[in-house]
C-alpha cells in the first residue's frame, strides 16, 4: 500500500493534486518497468473529480471513492520486477545515501549510531580514526573512549561491526567487485579484506556472495 498523506487537505485543489500524483505514479511506474501492468486497487478519500471513465482509462483497475485513505494498492510481485533502465552505479550511490540517512536518523540521540555514521563517512578515504571523529562530535578523544566503554564497546569493535555489516550488504545487493568493496571499506588491498571476512564467516567474500546471494535471489 502506498498511502498519500498531506496537511493541504483544506485546499480546494487538494483532490486534483491527489489524482494527478496517483496518475503520474502509475504512468511513470509502467514506463520504469517497460510493461503495461496495473495496480490492484486505487482508493480516494474524495468524490470523483469528473467522469469516472477517465479514472478507469488511466488506472485500469478497481477505483473507489470516499474511502478512509488515499492509497495505491500494488500486487506484491510488482515490487520484484527489474527496472527497464536499471543502473548499477546509481543504485550503489542511492543505497549508500539511504543507509547513511537511516543511520543519521537513528543517531540523533545515540552516541553509538553517531560514531557509526562518522565511520561510514570516512571509510572510502581509508581506515577511520577515533581522533577526527571525536573532534567532529565535539569531544576529546579520551572522553569518547570513556563514553564507548560505558556502552560496553570500543572504537575498533564499532569499526569492525560497520565493515562487516556493509560488506554483507554490498556483496548481496550490489554489483561491486570484491576488490572494490575492499577499497570502499578502507582496506589497503583485497587480501586484507579476505582475511577479515574469513575470520567473520569462515568463508571468502566470493563464497559468501555465491551461497547467500543465490539463496536470496532464488527465494
Amino acid at each position: 500500500w502506498l498511502m498519500w498523506e498531506s496537511d493541504l487537505e483544506d485546499l480546494p485543489t487538494y483532490p486534483a493534486r491527489v489524482d494527478a500524483n496517483f496518475a503520474a505514479a502509475i504512468v511513470y511506474g509502467r514506463w520504469l518497468i517497460g510493461q503495461e501492468l496495473n495496480p490492484a486497487r486505487i482508493l480516494f478519500k474524495h468524490a470523483p473529480q469528473g467522469d469516472e471513465a477517465e479514472y478507469q482509462r488511466i488506472f485500469r483497475c478497481d477505483v473507489t471513492f470516499s474511502q478512509p485513505e488515499n492509497a495505491i494498492v500494488l500486487p506484491g510481485h510488482l515490487l520484484d520486477l527489474p527496472l527497464r533502465d536499471a543502473d548499477p552505479e546509481v543504485h550503489k550511490v542511492a543505497r549508500s545515501r539511504m543507509q547513511r540517512a537511516v543511520t543519521q536518523y537513528h543517531a540523533r540521540d545515540n552516541l553509538l549510531e553517531q560514531v557509526r555514521l562518522e565511520i561510514q563517512k570516512r571509510l572510502q578515504q581509508g581506515v577511520p580514526q577515533l581522533e577526527p571523529i571525536a573532534d567532529q562530535l565535539g569531544v576529546k578523544p579520551w572522553t569518547l573512549r570513556r563514553q564507548l566503554r560505558a556502552e560496553n564497546t570500543d572504537f575498533s569493535s564499532l569499526l569492525e561491526d560497520e565493515r562487516r555489516r556493509l560488506a554483507c550488504d554490498w556483496l548481496l545487493h550490489s554489483e561491486r567487485s570484491v576488490n572494490q568493496i575492499a577499497l570502499d571499506l578502507g582496506y589497503s588491498e583485497q587480501s586484507a579484506f579476505n582475511r577479515a571476512f574469513k575470520r567473520w564467516f569462515e568463508m571468502t567474500p566470493v563464497q559468501y556472495r555465491d551461497s547467500q546471494g543465490n539463496q536470496t535471489f532464488n527465494d
